[in-house]
């Protein structure tokens, strides 16, 4: 297959050196990528000599060019690589789109975020087409604002302007970057070379800063897994800006996604939104507040591929002589085994009780799926505790058997109001 063209700029300090092995790691099995590089302090070109490279190749080849660079390497800062982690994610994945869009004899750049009426490609990473790339090359000239190449070239070149999402306003583009750039783009990807299944847990504003101990016990003994960590906008209204720096590299690196999600409802972040967002993967449930000895992953794993539609758990927790519930920093759930159900029958009273795995044990019981256990020993862990911050239940919880009685009502009232056949396997 034909690789498309790229021109990558690069400033040739330590930095950009670094950036641009980083960024051609992704870009070369994609695209022909032609660096143009020039030596600091490059205050007076800026960005002029990568854009007029750019041009004349889309001009010369007569086809459409993606233009970047190495973004920060100037002034290196915590905004620079979410920039680059939101070019990866978009021109990697789906670069085919970006190239799409530019598909046409009018003067054209495509990029993840545009401003239409002022004619900007946020943070000037961009496809443009050979009539954009006219345009271009016939207005480009020493400016001594930086952000003349970003903010009024496109607009004076008369070059339209489209992408995923418009918006006009720069802070609410850099709040969207923020909480996009974590995400992994599509949910059905898995990184090559792992078992298929997905580790999920999520964290609160009080253990966030410990997090990344469960993380890297994780990473050490259970690695190579996707890692999702749900967490609620309400208590890390930053996004990003929210969160300690291990957790952003661990972002950035790939091996940990965040999930964003408006709704705080506490301990049922845990696993409710992974399994409804990866509905073809089983997700494994870890604790934040857990160091694990060993790969619990794949033992939990290779217990479900025996039988993969019931839930597997280290132990299980018996609250009636026929009732039981899995563990849960220790338990693996059937891809999409709730459907969507866990989250429509999730009432604010549910949430309250803070007995999540209670409430996985009532769905699995109505729907008819088995929970079993994966070890021997109904007293061994995986695990032992790194902290003693409050838990997410505030330590404030109802007996187990009334949360039963509690979850059973609400299913009964659920499916009294819906269709009967909702929780009836096809």
């Amino acid at each position: 297959m034909k690789k498309r063209k790229c021109i990558l700029g690069v400033l040739k300090t330590e930095s950009g050196i670094e950036i641009r092995d980083e960024m051609l790691k992704w870009l070369t099995p994609i695209y022909e990528v032609e660096t143009v590089e020039v030596d600091p302090p490059n205050d007076v070109e800026y960005e002029l000599p990568f854009l007029k490279r750019a041009c004349e190749k889309s001009i010369e080849y007569n086809e459409p060019v993606l233009y970047l660079h190495t973004k920060g390497a100037a002034m290196p800062n915590r905004a620079q690589p979410i920039v680059r982690a939101l070019w990866r994610r978009s021109f990697e994945l789906d670069c085919d789109k970006y190239f799409k869009n530019v598909d046409s004899e009018i003067p054209t750049a495509s990029a993840p975020f545009v401003a239409p009426s002022r004619k900007i490609c946020w943070y000037n990473g961009f496809t443009m087409n050979p009539a954009a790339a006219k345009r271009i090359l016939s207005i480009l000239s020493i400016h001594e604002d930086r952000y003349w190449f970003e903010q009024k070239m496109l607009s004076e070149a008369g070059v339209s302007v489209v992408g995923d999402i418009e918006l006009e306003d720069g802070n609410e583009v850099w709040r969207d970057t923020e909480r996009k750039s974590c995400e992994y783009e599509d949910p059905r990807m898995v990184p090559e070379g792992t078992v298929p299944v997905i580790v999920s847990l999520t964290s609160w504003k009080k253990r966030i800063n410990t997090v990344g101990k469960t993380i890297d016990s994780i990473l050490e003994h259970c690695n190579p897994y996707k890692i999702v960590i749900t967490l609620a906008v309400e208590e890390f209204p930053k996004f990003v800006n929210d969160l300690p720096t291990e957790i952003i590299k661990y972002a950035r690196s790939g091996v940990l996604e965040v999930q964003w999600v408006r709704r705080n409802v506490k301990s049922f972040k845990k696993v409710l939104f992974t399994l409804n967002r990866y509905k073809n993967f089983p997700v494994v449930s870890a604790d934040d507040d857990c160091i694990y000895t060993e790969d619990y992953v794949k033992i939990l794993y290779d217990k479900w591929v025996t039988d993969k539609k019931s839930i597997w758990t280290y132990k299980r927790d018996v609250a009636t002589k026929k009732f039981y519930f899995g563990h849960g920093p220790a338990c693996i759930y059937p891809p999409d085994c709730f459907r969507s159900y866990g989250l429509l029958m999730l009432t604010d009273q549910i949430v309250s009780t803070n007995h999540d795995d209670i409430y996985y044990g009532v769905l699995a019981k109505m729907m008819g799926i088995s929970v079993k256990q994966a070890v021997e020993d109904p007293l061994r862990v995986p695990y032992y505790f790194h902290d003693e911050i409050e838990p997410l239940s505030d330590g404030k919880e109802l007996y187990g058997i009334q949360c039963i009685n509690l979850c059973f009502k609400t299913y009964l009232e659920f499916i009294r109001t819906q269709d009967a056949n909702l929780f009836i396997e096809n």
